[in-house]
């Protein structure tokens, strides 16, 4: 500390900082000015490769050491497993020995195993989770042995409790935390861990981390300079979805060199199903046949807060228990909403991709994707909410040729621009001129963009080195000075320079308590919690604001900018691209999905559409044919009983010989035989019923479309009499 008079001190730095502030005026213009986009090498070398290219398989990581005995006994003895299940052995050897991983899982796959069970070991783990409903619903779901041994630490906890639990962390109470990304950025929790001597440090949806990914967080991009601050403990990143360049971006991100473990994305329980229609009535009709048509409960994923309460309206009217989920309700209307849908009192939910993560339920038989989403790994993470107990579940995408545009043009207009982050960088300036603490409400307010845009062009910002967020700092602190027995002469001064006294308790503003002491506002906090350890204060914090340091980044900053801004444009509109490929393609879907993400199945499924259109024409004979044009002609809709008279020419049957040609028309077959054949054409994929829990007739799929209406591999199909 300088030995200076309070209001001499004051003086010095205010005229500092005033010659800061005048030199950066001179540059922020210059730093901004003309930033033209530029292609980058990157991406028109990306681009002259093409994605097929890109999305190859990654060698193999070394085989992991097996588990001890030991292990496999806690498995048994504490969660009831007699065995690994794929790739969780590994995963969990290696977490053991302190490795550094990337893990990638389909849902369902048991990710939570993987650092649960070292926690039941005695490894002190801390699990970054991005919902808070996700950890409840962990915390409650643990054996009893591990519970009591396990805490969370989020924004729903009340002071005094979190100041309890953060002190339970010190102290090594606790083997499994799990707590909020926002909770990374502040010292008290990072204060914890250090003390804690964290065992491993494990990050739940790992591609939060990428800027442009489908579910982007910004105190996500904090974790390398976290895990640095609590000692740098093995890093343990899981996600559903990785595909090769999102699993390099992560390993940068956390800035080590992370064994990547992949048990795949392939998950054979769900059917991927494409429906295209050509207007958006027809899409309501298909998700209404498609809930009747399914017993089961159900998502429905929609591009906009009015369809959700428009589909989930028009489905309550036909009979369906349906409601609705979106950002634009109160808080305690979602929590209804999505506890109702839980426990099964609504069956089918209408929601934006707000209704997400937070969704463990394990019996969602079928999710619809009423608009295009935005890539094939938002498609494929939403989708897989769908059969988590590993039943047949249903995932169909309703496309229309002008869904692309569409989404192309959302894409474009919702754009970041230049323009966009230079107005929040000159809203910060005239915020704070010098830098220091602002409120993320201010910047919104004062730029009068929305937290969308505030909060990734303040990650951009950082990105090309305009600034430095680092902490969050608190606005007040309560403190209270014990008597002077062990007082080093730093913790004296600073007891004289903020004017405190023993015994008393007092709260200061952050920006006072500065003034007074001449400790710079984003060191304070760290300093009182070391000399709290040291038992010589009490302090308390309460409200957070981000904390911004300017840097001199120099005119590459612009360029850096806008390179970024454009590449991320052409980006989006290949991932566009990709998913309207996937929704047009008539090869196996899921080889098309394991292919993006860099993997490699057999291009044979059997539970796509594709694959159910391409694999019965061996067993298929004229009849079943003749059936599939029948169906396709006939006047009213019938039943599989109705269909079946019709055929065979039964007595007393409802059409007339002029109304449907294929009257009578298997009359030299029995009607078992004829019931048969209906069945293969049901079991094939290529008919329906269409869920009229009553009389459900029956329909053609789109499986059974194409074979009628000639459209597989452009061959025209036999004509049966």
């Amino acid at each position: 500390y300088r030995l200076k008079g309070d209001n001499i001190f004051a003086d010095d730095i205010e005229s500092q900082l005033e010659d800061a502030r005048k030199r950066d005026e001179v540059s922020i213009q210059a730093i901004f000015a003309e930033a033209v986009p530029v292609a980058t090498p990157a991406r028109k070398h990306r681009a002259a490769r093409g994605v097929e290219e890109e999305n190859v398989p990654e060698p193999e990581a070394r085989p992991a050491e097996p588990v001890s005995e030991d292990v496999r006994s806690y498995l048994k003895s504490v969660f009831c497993y007699d065995n690994f299940r794929v790739k969780q052995e590994e995963v969990v050897s290696r977490a053991m020995a302190g490795e550094d991983q990337l893990v990638i899982m389909p849902t369902g796959s048991g990710k939570s195993l993987c650092y649960q069970l070292p926690a039941a070991l005695g490894k002190r783990v801390v699990v970054i989770s991005p919902l808070i409903a996700l950890m409840k619903d962990q915390l409650d779901g643990l054996p009893s042995e591990l519970a009591s041994r396990a805490t969370l630490v989020n924004s729903s906890i009340e002071s005094d409790e979190l100041e309890r639990r953060l002190n339970d962390i010190t102290r090594g109470r606790y083997n499994l935390i799990y707590a909020a990304p926002e909770r990374l950025r502040q010292a008290p929790f990072l204060h914890a861990l250090r003390r804690a001597k964290i065992d491993l440090f494990v990050v739940d949806e790992v591609h939060c981390v990428s800027i442009w990914g489908h579910d982007f967080r910004p105190d996500y991009l904090f974790i390398a300079q976290a895990l640095e601050m609590i000692g740098s403990p093995p890093f343990l990143g899981m996600t559903a979805t990785a595909g090769p360049e999102m699993r390099r971006e992560i390993k940068e991100r956390i800035g080590k060199n992370l064994i990547v473990t992949s048990a795949g994305t392939y998950r054979p329980n769900l059917i991927l199903q494409v429906k295209n229609t050509s207007r958006e009535q027809d899409k309501v009709r298909e998700i209404e046949r498609i809930c009747r048509q399914e017993s089961g409960c159900g998502i429905i994923y929609v591009n906009s807060r009015q369809n959700a309460e428009d589909i989930a309206f028009y489905l309550k009217t036909s009979g369906v228990d349906a409601g609705y989920y979106h950002a634009g309700m109160q808080s305690a209307e979602r929590t209804r909403a999505q506890e109702s849908f839980m426990i099964g009192k609504l069956r089918v939910m209408a929601a934006t991709v707000a209704f997400g993560m937070g969704v463990d339920k394990p019996d969602v038989r079928f999710v619809i994707h009423f608009a295009l989403p935005k890539s094939v790994e938002n498609y494929y993470q939403e989708a897989g909410r769908a059969g988590r107990d590993g039943k047949p579940s249903r995932c169909v995408l309703l496309y229309s040729p002008s869904d692309k545009a569409r989404l192309t043009g959302w894409m474009n207009a919702e754009a970041l621009s230049v323009e966009n982050v230079r107005s929040v960088y000159e809203t910060l300036r005239r915020v704070i001129p010098q830098g220091g603490a602002v409120h993320e409400d201010d910047i919104i307010r004062e730029s009068g963009f929305d937290e969308r845009i505030v909060r990734v062009a303040v990650s951009l910002l950082e990105r090309v080195g305009l600034i430095r967020r680092g902490l969050d700092v608190p606005t007040t602190l309560t403190l209270r000075v014990t008597p002077d027995v062990g007082w080093t002469p730093e913790f004296g001064e600073f007891v004289e320079r903020a004017r405190l006294r023993r015994g008393q308790k007092i709260a200061l503003g952050l920006a006072e308590l500065s003034a007074r002491t001449g400790v710079l506002p984003h060191q304070i906090e760290g300093k009182l919690l070391e000399w709290r350890d040291e038992g010589v204060i009490t302090c308390r914090a309460s409200g957070r604001t981000m904390f911004i340091e300017y840097l001199n980044a120099g005119h590459s900053a612009k360029r850096a900018l806008a390179e970024m801004l454009e590449t991320h444009l052409a980006t989006s509109a290949e991932k566009i691209d990709r998913l309207a490929a996937y929704a047009k393609t008539k090869r196996c879907r899921h080889w098309f999905i394991s292919r993006h993400f860099g993997e490699s199945i057999a291009e044979n499924c059997g539970v796509c559409d594709n694959c159910a259109a391409s694999s019965a024409p061996n067993n298929m004979g004229d009849e079943h044919i003749l059936i599939l044009r029948g169906i396709d002609s006939l006047p009213v809709r019938m039943a599989v009983r109705g269909l079946v008279k019709a055929l065979v020419g039964a007595p007393r049957c409802p059409i007339q010989p002029h109304e449907w040609a294929h009257l009578g028309a298997l009359s030299h077959h029995p009607t078992d035989r004829v019931e048969k054949l209906i069945g293969d054409l049901l079991a094939w994929g290529y008919i329906e019923r269409d869920g009229n829990i009553i009389r459900p007739v029956l329909t053609l799929s789109m499986a059974g479309r194409r074979l009628v209406h000639g459209e597989v591999e452009g061959e025209p199909l036999p004509t049966s009499s």
